[in-house]
């Protein structure tokens, strides 16, 4: 299979569903925009409001601002931030168990 970003996000979504760390209807939405996509050319998915509002409804990011950065720094999705919440939640109702 060759390494593209339709393969990647295809691989992603067959993570996410079987996941624990991503909550179900983030995985169910990953796996209907997959679908839609599946024979779309990069210029229909670019030009797709519906797949680019679900984008950014899943960071937690002040709405007022542009981020126009390349990933390095950018914010975590916000079902990493709630995995990493549930984490901690976990690791301080039994610190000696789980750490």
């Amino acid at each position: 299979m060759p390494y593209n970003r339709r393969n990647f996000i295809k691989q992603i979504s067959t993570l996410t569903i079987g996941s624990s760390l991503f909550n179900k209807s983030f995985a169910k939405d990953l796996q209907y925009f997959d679908s839609k996509f599946i024979d779309a050319d990069s210029n229909t998915i670019a030009q797709d409001e519906e797949y680019w509002q679900w984008v950014r409804s899943n960071y937690t990011i002040n709405p007022s601002l542009i981020n126009l950065n390349n990933g390095g720094v950018s914010p975590q999705p916000k079902s990493v931030q709630d995995a990493f919440k549930r984490y901690c939640d976990l690791c301080n109702e039994g610190p000696s168990f789980f750490m």
